[in-house]
């Protein structure tokens, strides 16, 4: 299962999160990769999740200064994860909040 979010952006004053629950009784492993806009600089990273938890991961300590698509796939056969995108600005000020399409 794949997830699929917006634009993220981690310049000009703003701040995007990737939130990964798992609700499963038991961890999984999620790849999570920032797709910038041309291609170049891409950035692909694994993690585990333990059951019944969510993790959070900051964009910018992985792609300061820049913006990207978000991709996040559950690697774990038969084991669903859920997914949202967090965006701030304006020093926290103003916000936005997407859930994550998925594709089978």
């Amino acid at each position: 299962m794949a997830y699929y979010l917006p634009d993220g952006q981690t310049s000009d004053g703003r701040e995007t999160f990737v939130l990964v629950q798992n609700p499963n009784s038991a961890t999984v492993q999620v790849e999570v990769s920032y797709l910038t806009p041309d291609g170049t600089g891409n950035v692909t990273f694994t993690d585990e999740i333990s059951a019944n938890s969510r993790k959070t991961y900051n964009m910018s300590e992985r792609l300061p200064n820049s913006r990207a698509a978000i991709k996040v796939v559950s690697k774990s056969a038969d084991k669903k994860i859920i997914v949202e995108r967090a965006m701030y600005w304006n020093s926290r000020g103003a916000g936005t909040e997407t859930l994550g399409a998925y594709f089978d």
